[in-house]
């Protein structure tokens, strides 16, 4: 899920999945794991993340204290953009 908003994905058998991000706006994702929630900060630039699971792998503080920060400003615009008919076509041609 991308925190703030209600759009969110599902991995394939291997872990992968799919998700559109803004090109000019670093998002946050919530990745529920082994009855735990896995915290991410993906940057515009961020072609791809890898996620280690493990003791200190996860950043969630990191990515808490900086989603805390931007956390009203940033779901408006999110909300905005993933509403959008732009986002809606594009998810379709990428994703699917």
């Amino acid at each position: 899920m991308v925190k703030g908003t209600e759009i969110g994905t599902t991995t394939d058998f291997d872990g992968n999945f799919c998700l559109i991000i803004p090109k000019d706006k670093t998002v946050f994702i919530e990745l529920p794991f082994c009855f735990d929630q896995i915290f991410r900060e993906i940057k515009p630039t961020d072609n791809t993340i890898e996620l280690k699971i493990g003791k200190d792998k996860r950043k969630s503080k990191k990515a808490t204290r900086n989603w805390k920060k931007v956390r009203a400003e940033l779901n408006t615009e999110l909300n905005k953009i993933y509403n959008s008919t732009e986002y809606k076509t594009a998810e379709k041609n990428i994703c699917r």
